[in-house]
């Protein structure tokens, strides 16, 4: 049971699951279909991936989704010329659930592999799911039994590189930037508002020496050309921070499309980091407040 206690969340577009804390996202997939993450071991010894269909077309089966999965299998077995070993059926009842209908399968080849393919009942996605690699981890089932395909609070979780926030479900994520020392997710609500959240590593090398109110300063003002920023300083969370926000500046007689920019930025010490949002947009559809009170910048 010691080990469960080391566990970390990663979420991505709507999908959550429980891995130790120190694997790490390996790759990720976009809209196309399906869906896809994968999840590695420090040791490149295992490894959990999640293939997900938001919107399957009506023809698509779990049995069709499962076997496509397993002929990539076979075909590498082939190749390899090496003898391969697949089970499928249809799940236990002590895996069953009231809101999915669920195959499980296996493998061993050169490696094993042990996953599930279900159908969300509740928002209709296909998920197949599986923890592979040279050895199969002790958590294998657990980390499979914690996966989840759509939110019961109406907020999606982002989750991964120690970053960890919760966002509204009907935010759609429209670009990421996921480098060393700096990531970014760009949102699009309603009515064209736009989202982006960033947080920058090792605060140090961005700061250079400097103070972080005036880096702050210096980056609302060139992200908001064009508006007419007024600044406010905030402390949150005993960490210094900045605030800015404003319209657009007067256009000849009318304003120019009537649109606003909130910025806020904070700089947490504990973990050398830099987290700054902005927020643009014709109508304030969430608060700064509510966003930044939905990301974990420090572990508790």
């Amino acid at each position: 049971m010691a080990q469960l206690r080391k566990l970390t969340t990663i979420g991505w577009r709507g999908i959550t699951v429980e891995v130790p804390e120190d694997w790490s996202v390996a790759a990720i997939g976009g809209e196309e279909h399906p869906e896809y993450i994968r999840i590695d071991d420090p040791y490149g010894n295992s490894y959990v991936e999640i293939k997900w269909w938001s919107n399957p077309r009506p023809t698509l089966i779990l049995e069709d989704a499962l076997d496509n999965f397993l002929t990539r299998i076979q075909k590498e077995a082939r190749k390899k010329k090496i003898p391969l070993n697949l089970k499928k059926r249809k799940a236990p009842p002590y895996l069953e659930r009231g809101d999915r209908e669920t195959l499980v399968f296996s493998w061993r080849s050169d490696r094993k592999g042990i996953g599930r393919v279900w159908h969300c009942k509740t928002c209709g996605k296909i998920v197949m799911a599986q923890v592979a690699g040279v050895n199969i981890p002790p958590l294998a089932g657990h980390i499979l039994s914690t996966i989840e395909d759509h939110s019961s609070t109406g907020k999606n979780v982002w989750a991964l590189f120690q970053f960890y926030m919760e966002l509204p479900e009907d935010f759609k994520l429209v670009e990421q930037k996921l480098m060393s020392g700096f990531l970014q997710l760009s949102f699009r609500g309603q009515r064209k508002f736009r989202l982006k959240v960033e947080r920058y590593s090792i605060a140090e090398r961005f700061l250079a020496g400097g103070n972080f109110k005036d880096w702050a300063r210096a980056e609302f003002s060139k992200r908001a050309r064009g508006f007419s920023l007024s600044f406010y300083e905030e402390a949150f969370r005993e960490h210094p921070a900045l605030g800015a926000k404003g319209k657009r500046r007067v256009v000849g007689a009318l304003p120019l499309l009537g649109e606003f920019a909130h910025l806020f930025a904070w700089h947490c010490r504990e973990e050398d980091k830099i987290f700054l949002l902005e927020m643009k947009g014709k109508k304030d559809i969430i608060s700064i407040e509510e966003v930044r009170e939905n990301i974990r910048c420090h572990s508790t």
